[in-house]
């Protein structure tokens, strides 16, 4: 049996829908889900008559999720779940993708986690729901890119660091590229080869720098 997909923590991804109101698109993004191959519930309060699982308190149940490291697409208020979830907030290199759909299906908001998960799930359910993916990180805005996660088989050193860079990138600062970084080429950056800041490939570790984001390419095997 095929692996089934789950988000950069791990986990499964859960749909919570507050009321009955709302369970026909609960079921409709569940199964949607499914059929693409994640591993997703359903939790809804009483009188959700097709939930894989209950629960009581709704603000109660968000932490509960949030904490296990659950992803979640919770068919409340934006409002709702940032003070739910606010208190909790710790680290953006750790936190599972959270997003709230408008009950009416018209909006996927992507709250947190927008680079594990949530604004490609924000993108992909919008899509099937006709409906607004509504992505505010700069860098998916502005170059359709997110440098801090590179595709598959590359990883990006010294995430910590990376913010600063990233806003010279959207501010329209040269930089440099190495030739290898295909997924780049469309980004619409401002490509200099005497830039300061650099954007390089190596497979040798980096101590953090101002002026340049390192991509090690993930070709390495080792047999045991």
């Amino acid at each position: 049996m095929e692996e089934m997909k789950r988000c950069e923590t791990g986990w499964s991804l859960v749909v919570l829908c507050p009321s009955a109101s709302a369970e026909d698109l609960a079921k409709s993004i569940r199964d949607t889900l499914k059929g693409d191959g994640w591993a997703v519930e359903l939790h809804g309060k009483s009188g959700v008559e097709t939930a894989d699982r209950t629960y009581g308190d709704t603000i109660t149940h968000l932490r509960e999720l949030f904490t296990a490291g659950h992803g979640i697409l919770a068919l409340c208020a934006s409002g709702i779940i940032i003070r739910a979830l606010g208190p909790l907030l710790e680290s953006k290199f750790s936190e599972p993708p959270v997003l709230a759909v408008a009950r009416d299906g018209s909006s996927v908001v992507p709250l947190l986690g927008g680079h594990h998960g949530a604004n490609d799930l924000a993108t992909m359910l919008a899509e099937k729901l006709k409906a607004h993916a509504a992505v505010t990180t700069a860098g998916d805005c502005h170059h359709k890119v997110a440098f801090d996660k590179p595709p598959r088989g590359w990883k990006l050193q010294s995430r910590q660091s990376a913010a600063p860079i990233m806003a010279r990138l959207v501010d329209g600062e040269s930089v440099s590229v190495d030739a290898s970084f295909g997924w780049l080429m469309e980004a619409g950056l401002s490509v200099s080869t005497d830039a300061s800041l650099k954007l390089i490939e190596s497979i040798h570790p980096s101590t953090s720098e101002l002026d340049q984001l390192v991509y090690s390419p993930q070709k390495l095997v080792v047999g045991v």
